[in-house]
């Protein structure tokens, strides 16, 4: 008896491990519990980002390749000498010349007009030796037609300067090699207004004058000598 009745259950409990084991598999997949769609959506998210930050990069890429539009004084050239001026006046400059050492001032280097507080670059095209750099004199056209010059302009002494105006007297700022302040307002006063070291002239000797003879009083009153002269 006991031998059958292991015989029978012993199918019974295959069958029923079997169910039971095809039940477990299905449960850990469920079908439509919406896993395969929150990594669809997942994926798009993170595309979307992206494409985002890539579009942002190249943006900036782009912005920071255009480079700001540099405003001259002059035309550049291989062996030009160049500086940097900033406008520091009160005043539009509407003219920029320029000259070395006794020559005749070039045309007018300006296009437009050097507004206050603008930077531009001032090119010379002549070249010339380091040593020569400061035989350049530079004269500048206000807007208000006043006309000054910049004397002794060192093209080699700086990178960049400031045009002022003070006291009706046009002069340069600028930093010098040990970083110090140097104005050039006393140099060029000193120059617009020469103070004259010429002595005037000695006045001519006077010769002195030659004695006159006079006749000396007669003591006795004026009577008439054995001569018959009046004494």
């Amino acid at each position: 008896m006991k031998k059958s009745l292991i015989k029978v259950c012993a199918p019974v409990i295959a069958v029923c491990m079997l169910a039971a084991c095809s039940s477990d598999t299905s449960e850990s997949v469920p079908a439509g519990d919406g896993l395969f769609d929150d990594a669809v959506e997942t994926t798009v998210e993170t595309t979307v980002q992206e494409t985002e930050a890539t579009e942002k990069a190249t943006e900036t890429t782009v912005e920071t390749d255009v480079e700001e539009e540099v405003l001259v004084i002059g035309e550049p050239s291989d062996d030009s000498l160049s500086v940097v001026l900033i406008n520091d006046t009160d005043e539009d400059i509407i003219a920029v010349a320029l000259k070395y050492d006794d020559g005749e001032y070039s045309d007018n280097l300006l296009e437009g007009t050097f507004k206050t507080g603008e930077e531009r670059v001032l090119y010379s095209d002549i070249w010339v030796k380091p040593d020569d750099a400061d035989k350049f004199t530079v004269k500048i056209t206000f807007a208000s037609g006043t006309e000054d010059e910049l004397h002794n302009f060192d093209f080699e002494a700086f990178e960049s300067a400031s045009i002022s105006y003070d006291d009706y007297q046009a002069f340069i700022v600028y930093e010098d090699e040990n970083g110090d302040e140097v104005s050039t307002f006393d140099d060029e006063y000193d120059i617009d207004h020469p103070t004259s070291t010429v002595s005037a002239p000695a006045p001519a000797p006077v010769a002195p004058a030659e004695p006159v003879e006079t006749a000396a009083p007669n003591a006795d009153g004026g009577c008439i000598g054995d001569d018959g002269l009046f004494y």
